[in-house]
C-alpha cells in the first residue's frame, strides 16, 4: 500500500501514472538510469532509483499489475535490470482531446512512410475526436444535475466517424452514398475529406478533385468506404481560414459584405454575441447597435435573424442581395401553414 511518505513523496499519483505509461511505451523495457531519464524529459525532475522501486512496487501490488509488470536482465550487462508493462486497461493509455490534435498536426507536417503510417494507426485506434466531441458534452449533461441540452441531435456511427477522421488526417478519399436534399435516391459520391465542422449538427467538408470544397452531413453519409486512392492536399488551402469565411456551414454564396442594424430593445443582448469572426459593432445614439460582417453562408445567417430573439427587432441595411434573399426565404416559410 502507498505510505504517508510516500504520499508525501508524490504528492500526487502524477509521477507513478508517468511511470505506467513510460514503461508501456517501450517493448524491450527500460533500466532505471533509462527511467531517470525518460522522468528528467517528460517530467522535468530527477527520481533516485530507491523512488523508482517504490513506484514499481505500487504498479505491481496496489494497481492490481502483478502479472504484467515483468523483471528481466539487460541485454547490455547482466547484472542489470529491465522492467516493462505488457499489457494496460484501455483508460490508462487513451489519448485525452489535446494529446490528440498533437499528434494529427504532427503527422500532417511528415512526408509518408513508416513514422507517419505509424502515427496513423495510434490515432485510428482512439475514440475519434468527433465523437468525444458529441459524447463529452452529453456526458457532462447527463451528469451534471442542473444542466439540460434542448436541440435536435443526430446519431453518429462511430466506426463511420474513425475511417472518416483517418481518411482526413492520412490524404485518402472516401468513397460513400449520399442523398442531398431534394434528390430522389442516394448517389455514390469518391471525394477528398478536408475536416469536420461543427455546427447543429456534424459536416464533412469535401472535395471532388480539384473542385470547392462541399459540405455533407455526416448523419446522412451510407457505407463509408476508405479507397486506396490518396491525394495531395490544396497547396496554400487552410481549413480553419475557410471555415471563418462562412456564416454557418453551407459556403458556396458569395462573399458579402453586410451590416445589420438591431433595434435599442435587443441592442444590449445582441452586442454579447460574435456573429461571425469578421464582425465590427457600433452602438448608434438611439441605442440600436450597428453589426458590420463580410462573409458567406447567407441561409443560414437568415435563418439567425429569423431567431425569436431578433425577429421584428432587426433590419438588413445592406446589401440588396441579402434583403432579396431574405423575402425568398419568408416567401418559402408560408409553405408550413
Amino acid at each position: 500500500m502507498i505510505t504517508e511518505g510516500q504520499q508525501l513523496s508524490y504528492k500526487t499519483l502524477r509521477h507513478l501514472m508517468s511511470l505506467v505509461v513510460i514503461l508501456k511505451g517501450r517493448s524491450v523495457g527500460l533500466t532505471y538510469k533509462e527511467m531517470q531519464e525518460e522522468f528528467r524529459w517528460k517530467e522535468g525532475i530527477d527520481v533516485s532509483v530507491r523512488n523508482l522501486q517504490r513506484m514499481l512496487a505500487t504498479i505491481r501490488d496496489d494497481l492490481g499489475l502483478e502479472d504484467e509488470l515483468v523483471e528481466m536482465e539487460s541485454d547490455y550487462h547482466h547484472r542489470e535490470k529491465k522492467f516493462l508493462i505488457r499489457e494496460l486497461p484501455q483508460y490508462m493509455v487513451k489519448l485525452d482531446g489535446r494529446e490528440q490534435v498533437a499528434i494529427e498536426t504532427h503527422i500532417k507536417e511528415l512526408e509518408g512512410g513508416t513514422l507517419r503510417e505509424a502515427l496513423t494507426k495510434v490515432v485510428a485506434g482512439q475514440e475519434p475526436l468527433s465523437v468525444l466531441y458529441t459524447n463529452d458534452l452529453e456526458r457532462l449533461v447527463e451528469q451534471t444535475s442542473h444542466a439540460g441540452k434542448a436541440q435536435p441531435t443526430a446519431q453518429y456511427d462511430r466506426n463511420q466517424m474513425r475511417d472518416i477522421e483517418t481518411a482526413i488526417i492520412g490524404n485518402i478519399e472516401l468513397s460513400f452514398k449520399y442523398r442531398s436534399q431534394g434528390a430522389k435516391k442516394a448517389l455514390p459520391r469518391q471525394v477528398r475529406p478536408i475536416g469536420v465542422v461543427y455546427n447543429r449538427f456534424a459536416y464533412l467538408i469535401a472535395a471532388t478533385g480539384n473542385r470547392e470544397a462541399v459540405s455533407y452531413r455526416m448523419d446522412m453519409l451510407q457505407d463509408v468506404k476508405m479507397t486506396d486512392v490518396s491525394f495531395t492536399p490544396k497547396e496554400g488551402f487552410n481549413f480553419k481560414d475557410w471555415v471563418r469565411e462562412s456564416f454557418g456551414v453551407y459556403h458556396g454564396d458569395e462573399l458579402l459584405k453586410i451590416q445589420l442594424r438591431f433595434s435599442s430593445d435587443v441592442a444590449e443582448r445582441a452586442s454579447k454575441i460574435t456573429f461571425h469572426p469578421t464582425q465590427e459593432q457600433r452602438r448608434q445614439r438611439d441605442g440600436s447597435l450597428i453589426v458590420k460582417m463580410q462573409c458567406r453562408g447567407h441561409r443560414e445567417l437568415i435563418w439567425e435573424l429569423m431567431h425569436p430573439d431578433w425577429l421584428g427587432f432587426v433590419q438588413i441595411e445592406s446589401p440588396d442581395r441579402l434583403k432579396e434573399e431574405y423575402a425568398e426565404q419568408l416567401e418559402r416559410a408560408k409553405t408550413a401553414v
